[in-house]
């Protein structure tokens, strides 16, 4: 099964470790510093419309193409 995480990005459900509440799990020091380093390593993808701050976010095992 597919996963539509928004824009033109899909996803295989396989994939997906979970869906976090940005409300929740925003205030939390150590999802502070898992961005820090996920935005350092490359693996973080905006999938917001332009102009608006995002709700949520999700952490996957998406395979490395590089």
């Amino acid at each position: 099964m597919y996963f539509h995480a928004g824009q033109d990005f899909v996803l295989n459900t396989r994939d997906v470790i979970g869906v976090f509440d940005l409300d929740t799990a925003g205030a939390s020091r150590r999802t502070e510093e898992y961005f820090r380093h996920a935005e350092s390593e490359g693996a973080v993808v905006d999938l917001c419309a332009p102009g608006t701050l995002p709700k949520s976010f999700l952490v996957t095992d998406f395979p490395d193409e590089t």
